[in-house]
């Protein structure tokens, strides 16, 4: 039967600007404890724009080469759902977790131009404003790893001092933010904001970026966290040598110069540096990390196929295991690799459905980067600079689906996504589409 025509005015407009939908949507859903009806209801209107979309245009969403990876894991997630022992978390872990996987998909199918990718890195530089100004103001600084920032966290706002929820006390962390969550948020941001710089035109708009990155560096620096600062700089340094090749001579000199430091210093007096900043016995030290990744390997070990349950994977460790190092004030919520952490969360066979899609982004990502238009190259340098911050930080931290900003990862997803069905690739998949019979309906 088909749909009425004024109706069809209405929902158009709606099928055709699905990013809106999810976006206006996405307060409900990554806090579904605050409002369960409007959880409800955020959900029950996406389901409806896609079953409107199928009614009007004759197809759900395009094609990805990662939908056997995502299916898979969805699959997989009742499992891990009833191995959940804490109902409030698996319900904020699977509506934020879905959230991110129907993010993916709309990026990939409804950035239809380089002009439309722009404008959705606009949105995400804001939003990286948003969370550099929020930042400064709820965030539980540590000002003891790099002592030259000391004196700027006096002037800053004391999170614990907030009115309300915003004072976000929870145990031992009394900030509303983590310095770490808030570091590879920002260092995810960062090269897409430096991938649009490069790209744009007007004068205005490169005044407007030129004081947005200082702002986002400047919180980023104030989270002192080492890892994230690491991560950012490899990628912004092989996103500079993949648009200056000469810059290898930069690499040699400086490669030159820090071997010159060592012999000059003595590597005994390097090597202290080094071993008090990673390999002490304090909370976040290398061996404190050890500590965490052993019982990790010990959770996943016992829980091969369920998991230790969404987000569950700190006090059930606790609870099981032994810590030597990671003393009992530590609250570390994660397995500090995003690796380690999808396994303990969706079990062997999530981890699988993860890897895969990882990989399948990045070559989605590899393929885009040798097929893309000029245009869009800046763009593509951007997108693969905020998926090396977010595998490089990963490897020894973790942002978690689960996390506030654990959508970010499929903000990334989406975009190189976006850009592979843009470079023509995905014709192939699309035109299958259309021999399986899905015409437009009018």
């Amino acid at each position: 039967m088909p749909m009425p025509s004024k109706l069809k005015t209405i929902i158009l407009p709606l099928t055709q600007n699905q990013l809106i939908v999810i976006a206006l949507a996405a307060p409900f859903i990554l806090f579904p404890t605050v409002s369960p009806l409007l959880n409800a209801i955020a959900w029950g209107i996406i389901i409806a724009v896609w079953v409107a979309r199928r009614r009007i245009e004759g197809k759900w969403l395009a094609r990805t080469p990662v939908d056997a990876a995502i299916l898979l894991w969805l699959l997989i997630l009742p499992v891990n759902i009833w191995a959940t022992v804490d109902t409030v978390a698996a319900v904020i872990a699977v509506n934020r977790l879905l959230w991110g996987i129907v993010l993916f998909f709309t990026l990939f199918d409804g950035i239809s131009s380089v002009a439309r990718m722009r404008t959705v890195l606009w949105i995400i530089v804001l939003g990286g404003l948003f969370i550099a100004g929020v930042g400064l103001i709820a965030t539980d600084w540590n000002e003891a790893k790099i002592t030259v920032f000391t004196g700027i966290y006096t002037h800053l706002p004391d999170p614990s001092a907030l009115p309300g929820p915003l004072a976000g006390r929870s145990n031992q962390i009394q900030g509303l933010f983590h310095p770490n969550v808030i570091a590879v948020s920002l260092g995810i941001i960062i090269p897409l904001g430096i991938g649009l710089l490069a790209g744009v035109k007007l004068w205005w708009q490169r005044a407007v970026l030129l004081l947005a990155l200082p702002v986002m560096g400047g919180v980023f620096l104030l989270t002192q966290s080492r890892l994230a600062i690491a991560a950012l700089l490899v990628a912004l340094g092989a996103m500079a040598l993949s648009r200056w090749r000469k810059l290898w001579f930069v690499v040699g000199a400086v490669a030159a110069a820090g071997v010159g430091m060592v012999v000059y210093v003595g590597w005994d007096a390097i090597w202290a540096i080094v071993s008090e900043q990673f390999f002490s016995s304090g909370t976040g030290s290398w061996n404190s990390r050890v500590d965490v990744w052993r019982n990790a390997l010990n959770a996943l070990a016992d829980f091969p196929f369920t998991g230790v349950g969404l987000s569950m994977f700190e006090p059930v460790s606790r609870l099981l295991y032994p810590y030597y190092v990671a003393s009992p004030t530590w609250v570390f919520r994660h397995a500090h690799d995003i690796f380690l952490q999808a396994g303990l969360d969706f079990g062997l066979g999530g981890l699988v459905a993860f890897v895969a899609v990882l990989l399948g982004v990045v070559w989605m990502g590899l393929h885009t980067w040798r097929h893309a238009p000029a245009e869009m190259r800046p763009i593509v340098r951007g997108a693969l600079g905020s998926l090396g911050v977010y595998i490089g930080f990963g490897l020894f931290d973790c942002l978690p689906f689960w996390v506030k900003p654990g959508f970010l990862p499929w903000l990334i997803f989406g975009l190189i996504g976006a850009g592979f069905r843009l470079t023509g690739r995905q014709a192939a998949l699309d035109e299958s589409d259309s021999a399986a019979g899905t015409t437009i309906k009018t």
